[in-house]
């Protein structure tokens, strides 16, 4: 959880692996904590259902062109 990110994000290599389907947006940059800025071109369709110790949420999730994390979840 980050909590001064304010998106939830997964990394393009888990929505492949994960069989997520996206749509492209109308691309925006954003800034990452390593200071590293990157291009968000899609979003996971919306309401993807995930769980957390036995509890199940729903959220949306925006597409990152990077491999070094699985989600953030940020606070929506």
């Amino acid at each position: 959880m980050d909590t001064s990110s304010t998106h939830n994000f997964i990394s393009e290599k888990w929505m492949k692996s994960l069989g997520l389907k996206t749509v492209f947006i109308n691309d925006f940059s954003i800034i990452v904590a390593s200071d590293r800025q990157l291009r968000i071109t899609k979003q996971c369709i919306i309401g993807v259902e995930w769980q957390f110790h036995n509890h199940t949420f729903q959220a949306d999730f925006l597409v990152l062109p990077s491999t070094n994390f699985g989600v953030i979840l940020g606070m929506q």
